[in-house]
């Protein structure tokens, strides 16, 4: 298994390299193409090569390479179609690190899911036990789901993998898969979650 994943980063750092030279050949590394980068088909590649990357990266416990990758791929496509502010918003609350999970917050301007969820995580390591019942009640509103999930409850097994819809149990299959690292990090938090959500 480790030499299957040192394989695939292998693989995965060679076609981002080619595929960066491609693109700076092809001069697409310009000022008014960055930060718009999915918007242009033959970028896509090279983006989808870097969620990849960000993803293995999580999964072998490599955080900081994870976050450095998923930043770069924010600065080349702010508009973010891959997703990757989903898992800063984790990332960041992993490493404890409340002005960057601010910042982010700030740039995309509105509350979801994952960054309710790092919110609370944030607060509940830092034992500020107020501020996490305050997430928690904004979670229920969201999406209770998540709250049900932790307490065991049945929750839709009718989930397509990648897709999901706000407010559906989807989301919280997504939401945890995608934060396993920080659940697994912070083992309390889903019991916490499960007796303080109360539904």
């Amino acid at each position: 298994m480790i030499f299957w994943k040192k394989q695939r980063e292998q693989l995965l750092l060679k076609v981002v390299e080619d595929e960066k030279k491609r693109l700076e050949k092809e001069e697409y590394f310009t000022k008014e193409n960055i930060g718009h980068f999915y918007g242009i088909f033959e970028t896509r590649p090279f983006m989808k090569a870097l969620q990849a990357l960000t993803v293995l990266y999580l999964q072998s416990g490599k955080y900081q390479k994870a976050l450095l990758v998923a930043k770069e791929m924010i600065r080349l496509n702010e508009n973010d179609n891959l997703g990757a502010r989903f898992l800063l918003f984790g990332l960041y609350a992993f490493m404890e690190d409340e002005k960057a999970l601010d910042s982010l917050k700030e740039k995309y301007e509105y509350e979801d899911l994952h960054s309710l969820v790092a919110y609370l995580a944030l607060a509940f390591k830092k034992s500020e036990y107020e501020k996490a019942k305050t997430y928690l009640a904004k979670i229920k509103k969201v999406n209770k789901n998540l709250i049900k999930y932790f307490q065991k409850k049945n929750l839709s097994s009718d989930v397509s993998p990648g897709y999901y819809r706000p407010g559906d149990a989807s989301e919280v299959y997504v939401l945890v898969t995608e934060f396993g690292f920080l659940f697994d990090s912070t083992p309390l938090l889903a019991e916490y979650i499960a007796r303080e959500g109360k539904i």
